[in-house]
């Protein structure tokens, strides 16, 4: 009987603590400060001294059962460009700016930006997006976000604490996400599929130097792109390299291994054409990122319509 009490007083004590730390978001008004202003336009990151996305890769069954489950409803995709009769569905999207004083503080201008260059990326895709809220939290501890962190658990817990749940929203958390051996991070995601499982880890986490106008060679608001692309169920372009079905979108040619930089007319599998080094989830700099394929899009639509349609 003491140790059941005893556990019950440490989970109240993380609940109470959690939502003292969710009452001290506050929410960003126009014309605020942006750290984004006092990048060093000069300065450029040394090429993969970050890593690019911390995405966990889904298991090979956990893909197989994905794909048995959405085969049928793909196949009834009638759309030649993806969108839905009607219009695209429009997914709010909130954001907590996580940051350490000056140090990663975004304006509510920097997230309209980066919303925009969403739209803009998923054009034709049966999906738009809206800035719905957006909150700041100075808040040290959580600054880094390590994927599976308690720092990660409770940024995501203040935002269910305000009263935005996952299955509701597209929730994104910027900050300066680490790797577990603390390496530099630009971003990572979770898929549709997960919510119903976990929807309290449910979001995409992103470094706010990958902002547009941030710090080259991601600088133009693609990290997102990738990112929310995982979040509404799409695979990197070079995942199972040369093998299989590789991504699982036909109309995405095969790659062996992610690209850097701007390697244009690269073809690592022979006889499967060019890699999609311009696509944006590759890992090319956001120069070179520009397109996703009909394929991905039609994916898109019957993602969002399986496992993300509280939205």
């Amino acid at each position: 009987m003491n140790r059941f009490i005893a556990m019950w007083f440490v989970v109240l004590t993380v609940a109470l603590a959690t939502v003292a730390q969710a009452a001290e978001l506050r929410r960003l008004q126009p014309g605020g400060f942006s750290a984004l202003a006092g990048i060093d336009r000069s300065a450029r990151r040394p090429e993969r001294s970050v890593e690019r996305c911390g995405t966990r890769t889904p298991s090979l069954a956990e893909r197989l059962l994905v794909e048995a489950e959405i085969a049928p409803l793909l196949a009834k995709s009638s759309a030649d460009d993806g969108t839905e009769r009607g219009g695209a569905r429009t997914i709010p999207v909130v954001f907590l700016v996580v940051h350490q004083g000056n140090q990663g503080l975004l304006s509510l201008e920097d997230l309209e930006n980066q919303v925009a260059v969403l739209n803009a990326a998923y054009a034709g895709s049966a999906v738009r997006f809206a800035l719905f809220d957006a909150f700041a939290l100075d808040n040290p501890d959580w600054y880094n976000l390590s994927l599976g962190s308690e720092a990660e658990y409770f940024a995501k817990s203040a935002l269910d604490e305000a009263g935005y749940e996952a299955r509701h929203f597209l929730r994104i958390y910027t900050g300066k996400p680490v790797t577990g051996d603390g390496e530099e991070l630009l971003g990572y995601a979770t898929f549709p599929w997960w919510l119903a499982g976990d929807p309290q880890i449910d979001g995409v986490v992103i470094n706010w130097t990958t902002l547009p106008g941030g710090l080259a060679p991601y600088d133009e608001g693609d990290t997102t792109v990738h990112e929310v692309g995982h979040w509404l169920g799409l695979y990197h372009t070079f995942q199972n390299g040369c093998r299989g079905k590789g991504d699982e979108v036909k109309d995405t040619a095969p790659e062996e291994q992610a690209a850097y930089g701007c390697q244009i007319g690269r073809d690592s599998c022979p006889g499967g054409g060019p890699d999609p080094v311009f696509n944006y989830m590759d890992y090319s700099d956001d120069a070179c990122l520009f397109t996703l394929t009909k394929g991905q899009r039609a994916r898109v639509k019957t993602f969002v319509g399986r496992y993300r349609n509280a939205l």
